[in-house]
């Protein structure tokens, strides 16, 4: 099993993936003593190849921060997930130059080492035990008077 078959499986494990496709919005899972996750459904070319965000989440300054945020693709077919993007308050990161028109794209080297931390982060978020969150979803404004009061 590769790296990416790898992710997959453990994704599949943690998120309600069937679920996030059901709704096309976005899901929060938490874990008692860490910061909220968020995952969000992007739309892909099919139905065996879509998207989705991942991302932690805690409030700074009565302001909601989303730090690292990584964009991945996820092939139910192959059973593969990879990264695409990465963003944190400092860096952002693109893994395939998609507007590139060379025929033979060039290796990026950060291609192994984000799949590498997508999935050390995926073995951190099963220690930590994050669940689907329960509840109405709420307002941003809301969300964050809940986690600063």
């Amino acid at each position: 099993m590769d790296i990416y078959q790898s992710n997959f499986k453990k994704i599949k494990t943690i998120f309600d993936l069937e679920l996030l496709k059901e709704i096309e919005s976005e899901l929060r899972y938490e874990a008692p003593g860490s910061s909220d996750l968020f995952i969000n459904f992007l739309r892909g070319p099919n139905g065996f190849v879509y998207k989705i965000k991942l991302s932690n989440c805690y409030v700074l300054n009565n302001a909601l921060v989303y730090d690292p945020v990584l964009k991945i693709e996820i092939d139910d077919l192959f059973e593969a997930a990879e990264v695409l993007t990465y963003q944190d308050l400092g860096v952002y990161i693109r893994v395939h130059n998609i507007m590139s028109t060379e025929k033979t794209p060039r290796i990026n080297p950060w291609e192994r080492t984000l799949n590498s931390f997508l999935e050390s982060w995926l073995d951190e978020i099963i220690r930590a035990g994050y669940k689907l969150a329960v509840g109405e979803y709420c307002s941003e404004e809301e969300y964050i008077k809940s986690k600063t009061e």
